[in-house]
């Protein structure tokens, strides 16, 4: 996925949930925008000659299916 993917996808599915809530968009738009953060992650981790990934640099950080997630909570949460 990429940022164009991303909008013509939310212009897509805003068309199709038409009464969708503002929390519903917001929603939709956090999965997104996670999955497009995810693989701008991954990408920059494959171009990286230099980085340590040891378990050190990586705590905090878990590996789910093909996606990183920040573990941990939120500010304000």
């Amino acid at each position: 996925m990429d940022a164009l993917e991303l909008l013509s996808g939310m212009t897509e599915w805003r068309q199709q949930h038409p009464k969708a809530t503002l929390r519903e968009m917001e929603v939709e738009l956090d999965e997104r925008l996670a999955q497009l953060r995810a693989k701008m992650l991954e990408d920059m981790v494959a171009a990286s000659e230099v980085a340590d990934w040891s378990a050190e640099a990586t705590r905090g950080v878990l590996n789910v299916g093909s996606r990183w997630q920040k573990v941990g909570r939120r500010p304000g949460n």
